[in-house]
């Protein structure tokens, strides 16, 4: 799963007076995982679950989460395919357009190689006998451009919810689960609880592996992470500033504030099981970076001390050119205080490899890496939780 946002002086400032105003803002939109796709679909197509003493051998799957059985049971159907590179399940990567409807082809049995009339999809592209049924019935539609699908784009639970209600319109054998019910599915396993769902079909297949290879198995595959997190950090700086200089830009360099702000963000991800670029107090990446102290770390370098104060910021401040100069009236200091402030955050990702390159492959995610605008960077990183704070400060 992946987040991108980035800042400028400007829009903090807007974001500042919302939140002194008590301004109602749309929900930040949620996305649909691999787990809670076999689950929403599965239990929507009323389909008997595998429950079974066979483990899931992947490093990636704890067995006894309330997930297992949704997994055993897509995976028996060919509901999704695993990640070649790295043979991973990935139950919490967000589901993608394709993916999501090659599952629901897989689920309700609907029809393959139907007509379309989307451009944006590849001859060869491997979810093309699954595209048609986007068109016949009327889902993920763009209003302004109706020629494109947007096959990459991912999947939220209110789209989820949605398509599989319109899908369900046309299927005669499977009883009609109105959207507020789906909804409902959604927020149904008890995860602190194993799952003990029925009717009950015992899996076929006999593995030879034991649990002692497994555990060397994962324990091989973690060892990619390096003996430290100082190390595995490196290693994300390093490859940022090899894709930087592959770029022609210049590299950036590691600040222990933005880091503490991304370290602490990911374990609160983690412990308080959310994936947002807002906590559930509602405080964004600007104040965590705030919070932290890396604003207040550029006014070293000034003679005087330039106001931080969010309500003199607001009050008393001019434009020049792209960027606010942030002064307080009244005072003698002169100093202008310039930045710029970006966050990455990701979910579910087992290697700094991994996870580098699922953000270079994110338009979003790519942007911040590469972005011009920024001199300095802070990882953090907390199980499966990975965080990138990005920086840059100017006192003139």
């Amino acid at each position: 799963m992946l987040h991108t946002l980035a800042i400028t002086v400007a829009t903090l400032l807007a974001s500042l007076q919302l939140s002194a105003s008590i301004v109602k803002t749309p929900p930040t939109p949620t996305y649909l995982t691999r787990a809670e796709a076999s689950m929403l679909l599965l239990t929507s197509a009323d389909i008997p679950l595998i429950v079974d003493e066979q483990p899931l051998l992947y490093p990636d799957v704890l067995e006894g989460e309330w997930y297992v059985p949704y997994l055993k049971t897509a995976m028996r159907m060919d509901m999704f395919d695993i990640a070649p590179v790295h043979g991973l399940l990935q139950p919490h990567h967000s589901v993608s357009r394709a993916e999501f409807l090659k599952m629901m082809t897989m689920t309700f049995g609907l029809d393959r190689n139907l007509p379309f009339p989307y451009t944006d999809i590849p001859a060869d592209a491997w979810y093309r006998p699954f595209v048609g049924v986007a068109a016949q019935k009327g889902i993920f539609k763009d209003y302004k451009q109706p020629l494109l699908l947007h096959p990459d784009s991912r999947v939220t639970h209110e789209q989820a919810v949605a398509t599989i209600s319109e899908i369900l319109k046309g299927i005669e054998h499977i009883q009609q689960h109105p959207p507020a019910e789906l909804k409902q599915t959604l927020k149904a396993p008890d995860r602190s609880e194993p799952l003990q769902p029925a009717p009950v079909i015992i899996a076929e297949d006999h593995f030879a592996f034991s649990p002692d290879v497994v555990k060397e198995s994962m324990l091989r595959l973690f060892a990619n992470r390096s003996d430290t997190l100082d190390d595995v950090r490196l290693l994300i700086l390093q490859r940022v500033n090899k894709e930087r200089r592959s770029a022609g830009m210049h590299i950036l360099r590691h600040n222990t504030l933005l880091a503490k702000a991304a370290q602490d963000y990911g374990k609160d991800m983690s412990k308080r099981g959310f994936f947002s670029h807002f906590s559930p107090e509602g405080l964004s990446y600007v104040d965590r970076i705030r919070n932290a102290g890396y604003l207040d770390s550029s006014t070293k370098t000034c003679p005087c001390t330039p106001s931080l104060n969010t309500t003199d910021l607001l009050q008393n401040r001019r434009e020049v050119g792209e960027n606010y100069i942030l002064m307080k009236s009244g005072d003698q200091c002169e100093c202008a205080l310039r930045f710029s402030l970006g966050e990455n955050i990701a979910k579910g990702q087992l290697t700094p490899t991994q996870v580098m390159d699922d953000w270079m492959k994110s338009e979003n995610h790519r942007r911040n890496i590469l972005n011009g605008a920024f001199d300095e960077i802070g990882i953090g990183i907390f199980s499966d939780v990975w965080v990138q704070e990005f920086g840059k400060l100017d006192t003139q």
